[in-house]
């Protein structure tokens, strides 16, 4: 509409473009990926990278509005240490878990992502005070396409976690969900030494 329109509302329908644009690439994406797995492509390239920026660019992901304030906490424990994975598959799973966070959380909450990278172990966590997930629902969590039964009408394909889940073992590594009083923390442990793709 041009100049017919206020500012303040074109920018929010502008941003709103945005933010349904990337939740589009994303979910194309997780298609795509999700088509490896099940064909038993899923490629692993681990590379040495700097862990503070990698998170730096998952946060900026998962929250592709800037100007909107950052909801995300980053807690390192080792501050600018670099790690070996493939970063490509790691961002998979951070990305979900801070749009997971975000999306089932309220929006006057803060999101913790955590990382310690120690000497045989990186473990990264994502922390919410949002709906969490109802005990009967936990053991499909991790299944294509399964979605808890609490998540209303936002939306998502019920892949994210599942490709997660997959990118972990890839790395020979694992995904965990602890439930909390007021939230959920979803985390992701993997072997700093997982040079090889596991046979």
């Amino acid at each position: 509409f041009g100049n017919a329109m206020p500012p303040e509302r074109s920018q929010s329908i502008l941003a709103g473009l945005m933010t349904g644009v990337a939740s589009m690439v994303r979910t194309l994406d997780d298609l795509l990926l999700a088509g490896r797995i099940e064909e038993g492509k899923l490629p692993f390239t681990p590379a040495s990278f700097s862990l503070r920026a990698f998170l730096g660019k998952c946060c900026a992901a998962a929250q592709p509005d800037r100007k909107l304030p950052s909801r995300i906490d980053l807690v390192l424990q080792n501050n600018g240490t670099h790690v070996v994975a493939d970063e490509h598959l790691l961002s998979h799973i951070v990305i979900n878990l801070l749009e997971n966070a975000l999306k089932y959380s309220p929006d006057d909450t803060r999101i913790e992502l955590g990382a310690d990278a120690g000497p045989d172990f990186l473990t990264l966590s994502v922390l919410d005070r949002g709906i969490g997930v109802p005990e009967a629902d936990r053991e499909f969590l991790f299944d294509a396409f399964s979605r808890a039964s609490n998540t209303g009408d936002k939306p998502g394909s019920g892949l994210g976690l599942f490709i997660a889940q997959k990118c972990a073992e890839a790395h020979r590594g694992r995904m965990n969900y602890m439930p909390r009083p007021d939230g959920s923390v979803f985390s992701v442990t993997v072997p700093m030494n997982a040079g090889s793709h596991p046979n």
